[in-house]
């Protein structure tokens, strides 16, 4: 073969003295009618020639080349980012790992801003890969309508739900989680407790953490609708924080880091302290340099991209849509406590 063209599975036919399409069968995996000795020199001649099968052209043909795709709705590598993404990506590196597949992580952007589009020009890029990992906060359901139509295997780390069709997801079960804390809190006296959603959440996003709040308050007689609030850090003042503290609130659930860490310095302000004056718990997982020893529950992150990965592959053997969730363990802090004896 002259110069340094890549070696060809016509090539490997007339060396092996068979056919393109045998030899096609054979490096596909698919030669099990194929007679053990045409096989043989048929892998013999590709060793010979230093053939390397094309994934992507495997792929298109129909075949699996086991190759796992990561699809994120946000960038993945801002600094604001590590912590919430990078225990995700470890547990799907780690089973990707151990069932023997690669990882292509897809970052094409449809705009500037950096808003993402699966169908960006109109081409799925996720079908270069066997399957696909989604995740992230701002998603579009029509977008998951579509790779669901497609056929296309995924599975979204976090809960979806989009009205007629079924999804593979692994979730957290955030719901059965806050319920736990506000089980805490009351078994300390605490009865009045404000809850702050996190003010950036996008439109349509889940519930779940408020509506077990709202339940679960409900359930034991304190529940009182003008105690849940979407503000931003820079909405909560010395003056607001003093006005829940004069209608009795002695307890806060903050769904945003900023948020709890802003409830804690404007109450300071005011020379109150948690737990001694007040309770604090945050609806989730913190960043581990925080100095704050927040009571919190521990997002299974890690774990979730395991699972993820294992949903995925059980797909591509067939298998139907499945949604699989998590337990969130609850994680004492120092940030909450018994009811002061003057709100009791």
């Amino acid at each position: 073969m002259a110069g340094s063209r890549r070696p060809t599975q016509l090539d490997i036919a007339r060396l092996a003295g068979v056919s393109r399409p045998t030899v096609s069968l054979v490096m596909s995996g698919n030669a099990a009618r194929i007679r053990a000795e045409l096989r043989e020199r048929v892998l013999a001649a590709a060793e010979h020639l230093g053939y390397a099968a094309n994934p992507a052209a495997r792929s298109l043909a129909g075949g699996h080349n086991r190759l796992i795709g990561v699809y994120t709705f946000e960038r993945l590598f801002p600094v604001q980012h590590r912590d919430f993404y990078y225990p995700f990506l470890l547990g799907i590196e780690e089973e990707s790992e151990a069932a023997s597949y690669d990882l292509l992580l897809f970052t094409s952007a449809a705009d500037p801003s950096g808003r993402r589009s699966i169908n960006h020009g109109g081409v799925n890029r996720l079908r270069l890969a066997d399957g696909c990992v989604l995740l992230g906060l701002h998603v579009e359901p029509e977008q998951l309508v579509r790779l669901a139509r497609d056929r296309t295997p995924f599975v979204f780390l976090g809960r979806r739900e989009v009205a007629g069709v079924e999804l593979s997801y692994v979730g957290a079960d955030y719901a059965a989680a806050t319920v736990e804390v506000i089980d805490q809190l009351s078994r300390l006296g605490h009865l009045r407790i404000a809850y702050f959603e996190q003010p950036d959440a996008p439109v349509g996003a889940l519930t779940e953490r408020l509506d077990a709040y709202r339940t679960e308050l409900k359930r034991i007689g304190h529940y009182d609708g003008s105690l849940v609030y979407r503000l931003g850090p820079e909405e909560i003042t010395g003056e607001f924080a003093h006005s829940l503290f004069q209608r009795g609130v002695t307890a806060f659930l903050a769904e945003d880091a900023p948020i709890a860490r802003r409830i804690m310095q404007v109450a300071g302000e005011l020379g109150r302290q948690a737990p001694r004056d007040f309770s604090l718990a945050m609806l989730g997982d913190y960043a581990d340099d925080e100095e704050v020893r927040w009571t919190t529950y521990h997002i299974p992150r890690q774990e979730m991209g395991r699972q993820a990965v294992r949903l995925l592959v059980a797909l591509l053997g067939d298998d139907e849509p499945r949604q699989l969730m998590l337990p969130c363990p609850f994680v004492p802090g120092q940030t909450t406590g018994p009811v002061p004896d003057g709100n009791r």
